[in-house]
């Protein structure tokens, strides 16, 4: 999840293997869900994917120093961190290249490593914004909020989402106690 720029919105990104049926389903499960302001599946060919991974390296020699010094210039990574034994790099880059360097890396002696997962755009001028996206696409569901269903939502009293709710017509309570179940 990370902030986007406008700060009333974060981003996620989600990579899953599964085939098309499913990954339409999981699609159209998210856009129903209230506070989901979008959801766009993204085609491979036509999205840029990149992923950041941190890696401390056991380096004893200035001999090894030396060298993950040059796998990190040949793969455009960056040092970001020397100290009197480990490095620390960064890399960004799609899954053949982080994982490239980390098996590089790996006959030094790789301390830690994270990952930040898969992160992801369209190519071009095409944005996750609704003003940008096919009309009707992944709108399933969203008609609930205008069917007459009651629909309560549960905010922390005094967050920045409790008035934007409340102007948007919704009931809004704090999450405990549980507000009474409507009887009708």
């Amino acid at each position: 999840m990370g902030t986007t720029d406008n700060p009333a919105i974060s981003r996620m990104t989600i990579e899953v293997l599964a085939n098309e049926n499913q990954t339409n389903l999981m699609c159209n499960q998210l856009a129903k869900m209230v506070p989901v302001h979008s959801v766009k599946l993204l085609v491979p060919s036509h999205s840029i994917r990149r992923e950041l991974v941190l890696y401390k390296v056991r380096a004893k020699t200035s001999e090894d120093k030396n060298e993950i010094i040059q796998i990190a210039n040949i793969f455009r990574a960056s040092i970001i961190d020397v100290s009197k034994e480990p490095l620390t790099l960064s890399v960004i880059g799609d899954e053949k290249k982080t994982d490239a360097v980390q098996e590089l890396l790996a006959d030094f002696g790789i301390e830690e490593l994270v990952r930040t997962g898969m992160i992801a755009l369209e190519r071009g001028k095409y944005t996750i914004d609704e003003d940008t996206k096919e009309k009707g696409e992944f709108n399933y569901g969203k008609d609930v909020l205008y069917s007459g269903c009651d629909v309560i939502i549960g905010l922390r009293k005094g967050g920045k989402s409790w008035p934007v709710a409340e102007k948007d017509g919704f009931q809004v309570y704090p999450p405990w106690p549980r507000p009474p179940r409507p009887t009708s």
